[in-house]
């Protein structure tokens, strides 16, 4: 029997048997949905995890200033223009900022509320980055004009505040002066994450003015990176160039180092060069922690389509035994029979797989519409507040292979068995 003969009587066998294979069908492809569905939503936390965090510290890597003659170690850079040319040949967009940690606080209408992160930026250099939040109300093009600032719609909450109003803000800079600037709220941004409480961002001249400091000075260096994937590269090549020409900290690639540098005496300012994995390391133990607990659902997920599988099929060839036989009977050798059973098989992933594809994105679409903000903690991990999907090719095509290397080889196992039965035995109908 030719080739294109036996994927015609795969196909046949199968119409014939589809009462019985019915539910081996249904475990395949809702398993493999179901695991498809979990590779979307983990991919999708984990991007939504990275574009908040990127967004909220200004980028994929940062050169930082610290002074160590304040116990503080506050931020500051004090030849802007020295490193920005030092940087010119980075690609991708170089983000200055301005920033204020802990040192800040908001008045509006007899009520006062501790800042944590005033992010001072320039607004036609993040712009594409920023709008990754939406504007729940206002217009996020207010950040580039003089005295506008932008909330995160938590912090407006608590404080009572809407878009259009105007608020006081009081700053303490690294020498402990104290200045404060009346400002017009311009929009507040949907971003309920843990970065996204107590934030606030405004004009970077604005909060230098606060600052005592010059228009062009900047506290960190950001570089969102065309090509992210090349980080490393970037911080390793930046660090040997800050090295060569001002004093530099020594290789800052986790948090434990960066701690340990930062316990170090200097006098002046100080040069450090780091990724944005090191800023959100906690967040990424706590990414690792989910993808074990995604593994460890994955795992039991193959185990039940495995079992399921293997369960339903050696019913299946065994109700199937004096077919079999009779097919032997009539000239077909034990490689034909296998061939054409492992063919129904081929068959039966190929629609199986399709069909399961096409489910998870249905259940994530079903998904999407579902509000998860009021989960605490939980909306780093969301976009507005909804789950969101990633597709990963490579991640696709594994979960594929997994499903193909578990399933074929161990249903090959039980046809070479029923095959190799003796065939008068099974004709007269011995078990």
């Amino acid at each position: 029997m030719n080739r294109r003969g036996l994927w015609i009587l795969a196909y046949r066998n199968i119409l014939r048997h589809r009462q019985r294979l019915v539910f081996l069908f249904a475990a395949l492809f809702l398993c493999f949905s179901l695991i498809s569905l979990l590779s979307l939503v983990s991919e999708g936390m984990g991007r939504n995890v990275n574009d908040s965090s990127r967004i909220h510290y200004g980028g994929d890597f940062f050169v930082a200033g610290f002074y160590g003659d304040n116990r503080d170690r506050p931020m500051w850079i004090d030849r802007p223009g020295e490193i920005l040319d030092l940087a010119s040949d980075v690609p991708g967009i170089a983000a200055p900022r301005s920033q204020l940690f802990k040192k800040a606080h908001l008045y509006f209408n007899g009520r006062s509320q501790l800042v944590k992160n005033v992010m001072g930026l320039d607004y036609e250099r993040e712009r594409d980055n920023l709008n990754h939040y939406g504007a729940n109300s206002g217009s996020l093009d207010g950040l580039g004009e003089p005295g506008h600032v932008v909330l995160s719609s938590a912090l407006a909450e608590k404080m009572g505040l809407r878009a259009g109003d105007g608020i006081t803000l009081k700053t303490a800079n690294p020498r402990g002066q104290v200045n404060t600037g009346e400002f017009i709220v311009a929009a507040l941004i949907d971003d309920d994450t843990i970065l996204g409480y107590y934030r606030l961002f405004m004009d970077r001249r604005d909060l230098n003015h606060l600052l005592g400091w010059g228009e062009e000075d900047f506290s960190s260096l950001g570089f969102y990176l065309d090509d992210p994937a090349k980080t490393e590269y970037w911080v390793g090549e930046m660090h040997s160039r800050l090295e060569r020409a001002y004093p530099t900290a020594g290789s800052v690639l986790t948090r434990d180092d960066y701690y340990g540098e930062m316990e170090k005496a200097w006098k002046g300012i100080r040069y450090f060069v780091f990724s944005l994995g090191v800023y959100v390391s906690e967040v990424d133990d706590l990414l690792k922690a989910m993808d074990l607990v995604s593994y460890f659902i994955y795992l039991m997920m193959l185990i039940i389509t495995f079992v399921s599988v293997l369960v339903t099929y050696n019913i299946i060839l065994h109700d199937r035994s004096r077919e079999l036989a009779v097919f032997q009977a009539m000239g077909m050798t034990r490689r034909q029979v296998e061939g054409m059973l492992l063919t129904e098989l081929a068959l039966l992933l190929l629609v199986s797989l399709a069909v399961g594809s096409v489910l998870s994105f249905l259940l994530l679409t079903a998904l999407r519409p579902l509000d998860f903000s009021g989960i605490q903690g939980f909306g780093i991990f969301l976009k507005g507040g909804k789950l969101t999907g990633e597709f990963d090719f490579s991640r696709y095509c594994f979960n594929i292979g997994v499903i193909l290397t578990g399933v074929i080889p161990s249903v090959w196992l039980l046809v070479r068995r029923e095959v190799s039965r003796p065939l008068a035995g099974t004709l007269k109908g011995d078990k």
